[in-house]
């Protein structure tokens, strides 16, 4: 049988024809191939070498030339900055002729490594200065000129924020002061400035930087142990060379350093607090170090030591002089006592009883040593042995100062008016007294007495009499004004405050004089002496208190254009001082409850006039009143409401200001073209502006306010209409005046009301008012009476329909 045969497989079509290379062959290059071979030859530098050749030139054990590592100083690695420094202290030992032609470059180029992060840098900058370049520098001028170069960054160091920092700075300071005494007569200020900021920070250190602070402490006493403190040491530094170039006129030693004797006040302050946190520690169970405690307490009764010999010492070279003396600061010599030697003696306690009793027995005695020498300066100054006589007039004097205060005031009310001069001696003196704030401590009875000047009244309501404040001449209220400043400070009171008040308030008080007691006021409050609710209450009370017109709310009385002026231009600075105390919003929530109790209360026209105008100040649209304020200046209290009442109230002041004998409605204000005087009745205009104001803001109220007064024209309508009697015609003639009034100040609020927004919306309670008036014209009325209401009908008329055409523009 024949087998089959398979079919044959098509042959497929090649995409990528397969390249097959062979291996461990080289194939020679193109022959159109770039060359890109790139031949270059090794730079060798110098300094890069270490087989360079370096003959003649001093070099360290790894051959680096004092350029090479005075470049390597400021190196971004600390351990090369650090190699560096070792390095240039091998030069030095090995060839001490390099610092002698080099030192100012090495030290220019040294000094900035004193605030270097690195401790080891540090250290190795510190041994390269005691070993080295400190003791071949032996010259005068060479020194002096050294150390001016370091000092800068000695201080910037005693400064840095690294505690470490800060204590090598110190300890680096100490060594600078025992290389050249004189650093520290050149910088003492400066100097003593930066030790008590350190020992001041003691509370923000750690207990075991607490104990590093022997390190500060100890440089310290170095410096003050250069004081010249007695005889012994001014032969020592006599010695030696000047330690100022203009010295040499053989000036006193202690006088160079009067002028550091505040600074060294300060110091010891800082010194004996510094002790006070100290005696804890003494008395901390086991695991400090205990001899550096001692040390640190040993070096702040040695430094403390120093400074009362100077002081006595300051005092006996000044015996005879008349300059100003140098006395221990009382704040000092108080401490000394009570914190300082009231810890005498020290005892290391139960726990401590191993410790070396033979340091605290050495701390005892120089405790003693201070306390003897303190005994010396206080014997000394009582004994009058270190004082001359005119310090001691000083001292009388400063004892008797703190009479002064509770002596003058009554002083000042015994001179009164009478005696001006007299007065403004006293006033000069109260005043300086303030200046150096010798008012803190008075007595009651001063305070008193102050109160009385302002004001002697001290019952309720009016005051029938002002104090002798109100009599004196201008420059001397100015003196008086400045005093009470400083009075308010420490002895602001509530009594003094209605004193002020009830002084404000005299009718013979100068305006100008007001408004410079509202100044006073006011700065005090911005210093914050005075607090915001009385300085809010002081306001308040001034404006709904001031008097203008004399009378009730409802009287009739003409006012006086003086205080009319006067009243105007205080309630503009009252609403300009409140205007900076706060956001406008805050201090209407503040005012608007006290402002609103007083509106209650009823005020005169031109006090309710400033107490919606303060509201008008801070207020907004739509107005930010609370819903009981709206109510209160709309509905009725009492007898009488405010606004319906005080509307009407307007233009009965307006007629009777101007002396018209006719009606009041024949005098309307008449709008003008004219911004400045928006109405040609400008008293009338003046008191409405607020209430227009308002009810703008406050629909609400406009409405209340409408609806009341329309009350007000029912109620007399019926009673002039259902009365069977014929009216007394003088109550007759007022019930007329009061609905001409009411149709006076509608009419009003249309000529204000230009988009016709205001009124338009309660048309109804126009038409009512106008029914009312109509009603009256048929009544029983005389022709005057008669002719008055239709006159005020046709006006009304007028109004009502000029709504009804603009509500129907609207509308369109």
């Amino acid at each position: 049988m024949v087998s089959s045969k398979t079919p044959a497989k098509k042959q497929q079509k090649i995409d990528f024809k397969k390249i097959k290379r062979k291996l461990g062959r080289n194939l020679p290059p193109p022959k159109n191939a770039t060359n890109t071979e790139i031949k270059s030859k090794a730079i060798i530098i110098r300094e890069q070498s270490v087989a360079a050749d370096k003959d003649g030139f001093a070099t360290s054990h790894k051959n680096s030339t004092l350029q090479e590592l005075l470049r390597r100083i400021t190196h971004p690695n600390a351990k090369v900055r650090k190699n560096a420094l070792l390095g240039i202290q091998d030069i030095f030992k090995s060839h001490p002729a390099e610092l002698q032609s080099n030192k100012y470059t090495i030290v220019t180029c040294l000094k900035g490594r004193i605030c270097d992060d690195d401790k080891q840098v540090r250290t190795a900058f510190y041994k390269l200065f005691q070993t080295h370049i400190f003791p071949f520098c032996k010259e005068g001028d060479n020194q002096r000129i050294m150390v001016s170069l370091l000092m800068p960054f000695i201080f910037l160091a005693m400064a840095d924020s690294l505690i470490d920092v800060r204590l090598m700075a110190f300890e680096f300071m100490h060594l600078v002061v025992e290389y050249y005494p004189p650093t520290f007569s050149l910088y003492a200020e400066k100097i003593l400035e930066n030790y008590k900021d350190i020992i001041i920070q003691i509370n923000h250190f750690y207990v075991q930087d607490k104990i590093n602070l022997r390190v500060v402490l100890s440089g310290l006493t170095h410096c003050l142990s250069l004081l010249p403190c007695d005889e012994s040491d001014t032969k020592s530094h006599k010695e030696q060379e000047t330690l100022l170039a203009y010295e040499q006129d053989g000036e006193k030693e202690s006088v160079r350093f009067a002028h550091v004797s505040g600074r060294l006040n300060e110091t010891v302050g800082a010194l004996i607090d510094c002790f006070q946190d100290f005696i804890p520690l003494l008395h901390a169970p086991q695991g400090l170090n205990a001899q550096s405690l001692i040390d640190c307490v040993q070096h702040i009764f040695c430094s403390i030591r120093y400074a009362i010999k100077l002081f006595i010492r300051m005092h006996t070279e000044r015996q005879a002089s008349y300059e100003e003396e140098v006395i221990l600061d009382q704040d000092i010599a108080s401490r000394l006592s009570k914190k300082l030697l009231g810890s005498f003696p020290l005892n290391p306690g139960n726990n401590l009883s191993q410790r070396n009793d033979e340091s605290y027995f050495i701390l005892n005695s120089m405790l003693t040593e201070i306390f003897w020498k303190f005994l010396e300066f206080v014997e000394n100054t009582l004994l009058g042995k270190v004082i001359f006589i005119i310090v001691l007039s000083y001292v009388c004097i400063a004892f008797s100062i703190s009479c002064w205060p509770n002596k003058l005031p009554p002083l000042l009310n015994q001179l009164g008016d009478k005696h001006p001069v007299s007065s403004q001696v006293v006033l000069k003196l109260l005043l300086d007294l303030g200046r150096v704030a010798f008012l803190k401590k008075v007595s009651p009875t001063c305070e008193g007495d102050v109160i009385k000047f302002f004001n002697p009244y001290q019952g309720e309501g009016d005051v029938p009499d002002g104090g002798p404040f109100v009599s004196l001449p201008r420059e001397v209220q100015e003196l008086a004004l400045c005093f009470l400043y400083y009075f308010t400070i420490d002895n602001f009171s509530s009594p003094l405050l209605r004193a002020i008040v009830s002084c404000c308030l005299y009718e013979q008080l100068e305006p100008d004089v007001l408004y410079r007691i509202l100044g006073i006021l006011h700065d005090s409050y911005g210093d914050g002496y005075i607090p915001i609710t009385d300085h809010f209450i002081f306001f308040i009370t001034l404006i709904a208190r001031f008097r203008v017109v004399r009378g009730g709310f409802y009287s009739v009385i003409e006012s006086e254009e003086r205080r009319e002026t006067t009243f105007k231009e205080l309630t503009k600075l009252v609403c300009s001082y409140l205007s900076t105390m706060g956001d406008r919003f805050i201090v209407l929530q503040i005012i608007e409850k006290v402002c609103v109790e007083q509106i209650t209360l009823k005020p005169a026209l031109d006090n309710g006039c400033g107490i919606l105008k303060m509201i008008c100040k801070f207020d907004s649209k739509p107005t930010r009143l609370s819903q009981s304020s709206v109510t209160v200046l709309s509905l009725k209290f009492s007898i009488n409401e405010f606004l319906p009442g005080y509307c009407p109230n307007i233009i009965h002041f307006s007629f009777n200001y101007l002396r018209f004998d006719t009606s009041p409605l024949f005098f309307l204000p008449v709008y003008t073209e004219d911004k400045d005087k928006p109405y040609s009745l400008q008293p009338c205009f003046y008191y409405l502006e607020p209430c227009i104001s308002l009810f703008d803001r406050s629909s609400k109220l406009t409405e209340e306010v409408l609806k009341r007064m329309r009350l007000i024209v029912g109620e007399n309508t019926k009673a002039m209409m259902e009365s069977s009697v014929q009216q007394d015609r003088e109550s007759s003639r007022n019930s007329l005046h009061l609905i001409q009034c009411i149709v006076s100040v509608i009419l009003l609020m249309d000529k204000y009301d230009k988009d016709r927004t205001l009124i338009s919306p309660y048309k109804s309670e126009i038409d009512l008012i106008l029914q009312n008036v109509i009603t009256l014209q048929s009544s029983s009325l005389t022709v005057e009476g008669k002719h008055m209401m239709k006159s005020a009908g046709e006006r009304l008329r007028m109004a009502a329909n000029s709504l009804v055409s603009c509500a129907t523009l609207t509308m369109e």
